[in-house]
This record gives C-alpha cells, sequence and structure tokens, in this order.
C-alpha cells in the first residue's frame, strides 16, 4: 500500500511495504524532452529493475508502429501499477499508447542481494528476435506470426519468462519470448 512519495535528486522512492526504485522522467536524458514532460504531467516514475544491468533498462527505442519510425516506450508506474506507456515518433500510431498494467506487486522481488527490488523490464525485440522466440516457443503453442512482421516488438519480461507485444492492425498481439 503506497504511504507517501518523495522526489530526491531525479530519483522517486515510494514509501511501502515492498519499497519499489523509481526515477524521474527527467534523468533519462535519451528520451526526448517532450516525452519526459508528457510523463511527468501523467505522475509516471520509471522503475528501475534488479536484475538488469542497463541503468536505462525501462526506457527504450525502437520502430514499434512501421519499419523507418523511431518509437519510444517506457515502464511507467503510477498509482501502485505498472504499465508500458508509448511514444510515436511518426504518423502511425495504431495501436494504443499505454496497455500491459499490472499491480507493482507482482513483479517485486523480496529477497534480491541486495534487498528487495521490482523484476520486470522492457527491451526492443527485432523482427529476427520475435521469429527466433517463435521458433522456440510460438510453434508448439500454436501460434501464428503476423503477416506485417517488418517491425519491432516489446519484449516485457521478468526473471521467469516474458512475452512479446507486437503492434498489429491497431491492436496489441502478445506472442511469446523467453521462458
Amino acid at each position: 500500500m503506497l504511504r507517501a512519495a518523495v522526489l530526491v535528486v531525479g530519483v522517486v522512492a515510494l514509501q511501502s511495504s515492498s519499497a519499489m526504485p523509481l526515477r524521474g522522467p527527467r534523468t533519462f536524458l535519451q528520451l526526448p524532452p517532450l516525452f519526459q514532460e508528457q510523463l511527468v504531467a501523467e505522475g509516471c516514475g520509471i522503475p528501475e529493475s534488479g536484475f538488469s544491468s542497463r541503468v536505462s533498462a525501462n526506457v527504450i527505442q525502437g520502430q514499434f508502429a512501421a519499419s523507418g519510425q523511431t518509437d519510444w516506450a517506457v515502464l511507467c508506474t503510477n498509482r501502485g501499477r505498472t504499465s508500458i506507456r508509448v511514444f510515436w515518433g511518426g504518423p502511425v500510431n495504431t495501436c494504443p499508447s499505454q496497455f500491459g498494467g499490472s499491480a507493482n506487486e507482482t513483479a517485486m522481488v523480496l529477497d534480491g542481494r541486495d534487498g528487495p527490488y521490482y523484476g520486470r523490464s522492457i527491451a526492443a525485440a527485432s523482427p529476427s528476435r520475435i521469429r527466433e522466440a517463435h521458433g522456440r516457443y510460438g510453434a508448439a503453442l500454436g501460434g501464428k506470426l503476423p503477416a506485417n512482421l517488418t517491425h519491432d516488438g516489446i519484449e516485457d519480461g521478468t526473471e521467469k519468462g516474458s512475452s512479446i507485444s507486437f503492434c498489429d492492425n491497431g491492436r496489441w498481439l502478445e506472442l511469446p519470448g523467453s521462458d
């Protein structure tokens, strides 16, 4: 249960029964300033994933709507929930700009080496990564690849597995990632 939020030098620390380290959007200098400001206005903090060695693992760039269009995605935490927030970098933006929401407790790892941490992160998944994951897991599940597999997806995962969201004809398809 959220009790208070404190902003300290660009880092937001939530005081709860299982503290979740968050960073303010303005600390991600690779993210365009307009998108930083939109996240601030929406009240989003960006969780730091404890198992990722990449400092900015939850702020990613890719071609999520169409090949050749640079888009951005972040994990946005607000009011005890975290979802994927997408910023479209061009005219192709047919899928919802926010999806994949879940309660923060579902991804908290309480027994980390350095204390509790958030165990969810996102990464760009290239068409070749999507094909590779489908070859390993998707075919066995009876799933089919989208016909227009020419742009990236967003891999959303924890230490236990992942799924890949792929923007296709106005909706996010969920494809298998890693197990």
